[in-house]
This record gives structure tokens, C-alpha cells and sequence, in this order.
């Protein structure tokens, strides 16, 4: 699933920079096996989230410039027929073989 995926990144990128091993954006975006650009998407959205990610040029690596942390939730639910139709939000996926549907909602 692309969602677990971006989460998974996300969680990889925080812990990488957390622990001072980012290097340059090139040595970066391998360490997470991405396009540097896709790099600069994933240290984005950390942004959005708050993160005060910073560059040193000197020591070329990326840092935390106070303190943040990045805790990452999420819950499946399995639901049977009918039920399905009571979400609000998430993202469903239908599984019609099975007559059950999965419903995932992350919490960041």
C-alpha cells in the first residue's frame, strides 16, 4: 500500500536525521532508496508536521535545529458488510472475495 509506504519513509527519514547519518541530499536519498527530489517531497511533508529540519553545509548533513520527535499511529479494522457504510474517513479498501473491508486511518 502506497500510504504505508509513505509512512514508513517519513519514519526512516525522522530517524535518520534524529541520529546526525543524513550526509548530503544525494547520500540521503539513497540511504532511503528515493529520487533526491522525492527526497525533498518526504523532508516536506516533515516540515508540515513541524519538524525544524535544518543543513548544515559544512558538516553537509541534515539536522533537527530543537528538539522533535516523530510518533507514528495507525489502527485497521476489519468490517463486515454493511458497516463499511458508517466511515467518515480513511482510506477503504474492498476486499469482495472475502465480503470483508479494511479500513486504515494513520495517526501522525
Amino acid at each position: 500500500m502506497k500510504t504505508f509506504k509513505q509512512l514508513e519513509q517519513l519514519q526512516e527519514a525522522h530517524q535518520i536525521i534524529k541520529e546526525g547519518k543524513s550526509g548530503n541530499p544525494d547520500e540521503f536519498s539513497q540511504k532511503l532508496y528515493v529520487s533526491k527530489r522525492q527526497l525533498y517531497v518526504i523532508l516536506d511533508h516533515l516540515k508540515e508536521m513541524g519538524a525544524p529540519i535544518k543543513y548544515d553545509k559544512l558538516m553537509k548533513n541534515y539536522y533537527y535545529e530543537t528538539s522533535f520527535d516523530l510518533i507514528v499511529n495507525f489502527t485497521i479494522q476489519v468490517l463486515k458488510d454493511g458497516k463499511i457504510r458508517t466511515i467518515y474517513g480513511g482510506n477503504v479498501i474492498n476486499f469482495t472475495k472475502c465480503k470483508v473491508a479494511a479500513v486504515f486511518t494513520p495517526y501522525i
